[in-house]
C-alpha cells in the first residue's frame, strides 16, 4: 500500500514501506458537504510496465490523482503522459488534481513548487503538495476531489472539465457514474 493511501486510509505512516507493484485498494467513508460518500481508491503504482493495465482501474472513476514525487524528477516529467492517457480514456470529463508527494523532504527536491504549479495552471488542474510522513494535505487533496466527484454525481452544481489546455465551465448535469477516486 503506497504512503499516501495508508496515510489517508489507516491514518498511518511506515518508513520501510515498500512501493507498490500492480494496484492496491483502500476505501473510506467520509461526509462531504452532509453527504456520506463512500470513496474506492485504486492506486495503480503508475509504473511504466503496468501503464497498459491502469485503464481497467479508472475507466469509471469519478476522479484521478496525478501524483509524483518532488525528489524524482522523472515522475514528474510523466506527469504529461498520464493526463494525455486520462483524457484520452476519459474525453476530458474527469476531474484530477496534480500531487507532489514528499513535500517535506526539501534536500532532495528535484521539481520546483513552481514549475508543477505552473504545470497544473496552465491545464486548469487543482494542484497540492503532499507529505505523508507528516500529514500534510494528504486529507485535503483527496478530499477535494471527492467534494467535486460528489458534486458531478448529484448533478445540482457546474462541473469543470479540462479541455486541452484550458477548463470549460460545464451548465448543470446529471451524471450515472459511480463516486470514486483514484490515486495514480
Amino acid at each position: 500500500m503506497s504512503s499516501i493511501l495508508r496515510r489517508y486510509t489507516n491514518d498511518t505512516f511506515d518508513m520501510l514501506i515498500k512501493p507498490t507493484i500492480g494496484g492496491d485498494y483502500g476505501d473510506k467513508v467520509i461526509d462531504v458537504d452532509g453527504k456520506l460518500v463512500k470513496l474506492e481508491i485504486l492506486d495503480s503504482a503508475g509504473g511504466q510496465l503496468f501503464k497498459s493495465y491502469d485503464h481497467r482501474f479508472y475507466r469509471a472513476a469519478s476522479g484521478v490523482l496525478l501524483v509524483y514525487n518532488v525528489t524524482r524528477k522523472s515522475t514528474f516529467d510523466h506527469i504529461g503522459d498520464w493526463l494525455k492517457k486520462t483524457l484520452k480514456d476519459h474525453s476530458s470529463d474527469i476531474n484530477m488534481v496534480l500531487v507532489g508527494t514528499h513535500c517535506d523532504d526539501e534536500h532532495g527536491r528535484e521539481v520546483e513548487t513552481s514549475a508543477a504549479q505552473q504545470f497544473a495552471e496552465e491545464r486548469g488542474i487543482p494542484f497540492f503538495e503532499v507529505s505523508s510522513r507528516d500529514n500534510v494535505n494528504v486529507t485535503e487533496s483527496i478530499e477535494h476531489l471527492a467534494r467535486v466527484a460528489k458534486d458531478r454525481f448529484e448533478g445540482t452544481v457546474r462541473s469543470t472539465s479540462v479541455n486541452d489546455n484550458h477548463v470549460e465551465v460545464d451548465s448543470e448535469e446529471k451524471s450515472t457514474s459511480k463516486t470514486r477516486c483514484n490515486i495514480l
